[in-house]
């Protein structure tokens, strides 16, 4: 059971015209509303729950970017029973990229259970949780956000500096299990962490956050640990390159979060052979 088409935001040549006769905004509204079109009629849309995952495409030096690959691979994985589904939505590595998601919250109509944002880390050597987003938007001459940094308030003005994830992280063990995988040298170490950088991967993990705070926007998924009514779950995770992991493996622990975020029993795509053996580049 698929939730068909995945959305990559790539602007065409006439939003590219439009963009440079008017400005950002342009491609963030044309962009915002073919998400949200795309998401509304996508098979699995009607009465059913959606978990928005996000990747982002090439950027800089990374040609491979195991967060947009990801978000492919697990796109239109959906519960036995077909009542949950993810949609994936693949980001320019750009602010209206970063804006994108808290506009298809805001505006789709769509019953969500959690949102998962994905981003790349060349330097970790594992799977990364971020616990908090941190005020300050991308820049691309500036040194990286750390939590000893002074607040910048560059993203909202009147924000607070931080803001903390709303996914139950009670419910994401440190050991979380890698479905279909022994223990051992193989399975990719989890790290939380408190600093989600001060680039793009920061940006729309705050972004979403304050849109699912200040609006409020709840979740669909009742149990104890998030009962019916709380704030939507948002959480980050920056994926190793793949030389650190295979896409299958890594997709295999997103969609263990997201199967534990909204409370279904996501099941596994079909992986295709990604190439694993190529190199990839640093960022």
């Amino acid at each position: 059971m698929l939730a068909e088409p995945l959305l990559t935001q790539s602007p065409s040549p006439k939003h590219s015209l439009l963009v440079r006769l008017c400005g950002l905004g342009i491609l963030l509204v044309t962009a915002a509303a073919a998400a949200i079109w795309l998401l509304q009629t996508s098979p699995g849309s009607g009465n059913g729950y959606g978990v928005l995952v996000t990747g982002y495409g090439p950027f800089r030096n990374v040609t491979r970017n195991p967060s947009g690959e990801v978000a492919r691979l697990l796109n239109g994985s959906c519960s036995t029973d077909g009542s949950t589904c993810i949609h994936s939505v693949v980001l320019d590595v750009s602010s209206a990229g970063a804006s994108l998601p808290a506009e298809i919250l805001r505006r789709s109509g769509r019953r969500w259970r959690a949102v998962i944002h994905l981003g790349v880390e060349s330097v970790a050597k594992g799977l990364k949780i971020e616990v908090a987003a941190a005020n300050v938007a991308a820049r691309e001459d500036g040194p990286g956000w750390s939590a000893g940094h002074e607040c910048e308030r560059t993203i909202e003005a009147s924000g607070p500096c931080l803001l903390a994830a709303t996914a139950p992280l009670n419910l994401e063990a440190l050991d979380l299990p890698l479905p279909g995988l022994p223990d051992g040298s193989s399975r990719v170490a989890e790290l939380w962490s408190r600093d989600a950088g001060a680039y793009y991967c920061n940006e729309v993990f705050y972004r979403t956050l304050s849109a699912v705070r200040g609006d409020p926007i709840t979740g669909g998924f009742a149990s104890s640990a998030t009962p019916l009514g709380t704030l939507l779950p948002v959480i980050f995770i920056h994926l190793p390159l793949t030389r650190v992991a295979p896409l299958p493996l890594s997709a295999e622990f997103v969609l263990a979060v997201a199967a534990q975020l909204s409370g279904t029993d996501l099941m596994s795509p079909v992986y295709p052979d990604s190439g694993e053996s190529s190199p990839d580049d640093d960022s």
